[in-house]
Parts: C-alpha cells; sequence; structure tokens
C-alpha cells in the first residue's frame, strides 16, 4: 500500500513539474519549488535537518535487496549513504536553482557489482542536480526543468500525520 501511495504522489510531482500546474489527484498537496533559504542557509527552510530515501532513479525502482541509497539536508550542506560509500558535498545557490559543489564520497570496494553501478548512477545523477521539488513526504531532484536525471525520494521517517 505504502509503495503504491509513493508512486501517486511521485507521478503528481512529475506531472506538475512537466507541465506547471496543478495536479488533480485528490488533496495531494501541489508539488512546488521549494521556498527560498533562510539568511545564512542554502537549503530550503522545510528541508533543513530531514533524511531522505532513494526509491526511483528516473522510471526505474530501486531493487529492494540492496542496499538503501539516503540524502539528508542541513543548512547548506547534503550528505548521506550511497548504498556503498558515504558522501558529503556543499549546496549554492545559483541564478537557476540550486547546485552542489566538491561532492566527495569514500571510496570503499563494494563486494556486489550492482551495488557500486547504482550508486555510481545516482552520484552522477545527483551531482547534476539544479531542480528540486517537494511535497510532503516526496522529494524530486532533476537536473533541469525538462526532468532529465530525475531522482525521487520519500521522507525517511515519514513525517507523522496529526501528532
Amino acid at each position: 500500500m505504502g509503495a503504491l501511495i509513493m508512486v501517486a504522489i511521485a507521478s503528481t510531482l512529475i506531472v506538475a513539474c512537466r507541465h506547471g500546474r496543478e495536479s488533480s489527484a485528490g488533496d495531494l498537496p501541489r508539488p512546488q519549488a521549494a521556498p527560498g533559504p533562510s539568511p545564512g542557509t542554502t537549503v530550503p527552510t522545510g528541508l533543513i535537518n530531514t533524511s531522505w530515501r532513494l526509491i526511483r532513479i528516473e522510471n526505474k525502482e530501486l531493487d529492494a535487496e540492496l542496499p538503501d541509497i539516503t540524502l539528508t539536508f542541513e543548512s547548506t550542506r547534503l550528505s548521506g549513504s550511497g548504498g556503498c560509500n558515504w558522501y558529503t558535498g556543499w549546496l549554492e545557490n545559483t541564478d537557476g536553482g540550486l547546485t552542489i559543489s566538491y561532492l566527495a564520497a569514500t571510496r570503499t570496494d563494494c563486494v556486489h557489482p550492482r551495488i557500486m553501478d547504482r550508486e555510481a548512477r545516482y552520484l552522477a545523477d545527483l551531482e547534476r542536480f539544479t531542480v528540486l521539488r517537494w511535497a510532503g513526504d516526496a522529494l524530486a531532484l532533476m537536473a533541469d526543468e525538462n526532468l532529465d536525471g530525475w531522482l525521487l525520494f520519500t521522507r525517511d521517517p515519514p513525517l507523522l500525520r496529526g501528532a
């Protein structure tokens, strides 16, 4: 059931990003550009100190048997696990959105080649992102507004509703 909800949210994010209009998918919040950063920060205020788990790279769902790929935002940087190695990088505001600079990762040699291949693709796409969209527990990072190189995440842990 949870996977079905995430696919619905992902579809809403992708369609709204592509067409720049509100989705008609019930009461889901309208995907929007992240609100601007607070003074002295780069990351939009609502994303500071949040953690995310990657669930899709473009149209491909991730293999659940492989380790999670994670992303955590701080005020001016991001970090996480690529499934094998840890990474970190600095975020910068640019005219077109956010960019990552100085992306660095540990260099552990993982036993499973599929983990290394998926991690290499993720880090390459992550380094290219400039467009960030999020709604509730769904976050999309894209290389551009044409959905080139998009990454879809779910909040980890999800927001508690009604708490």
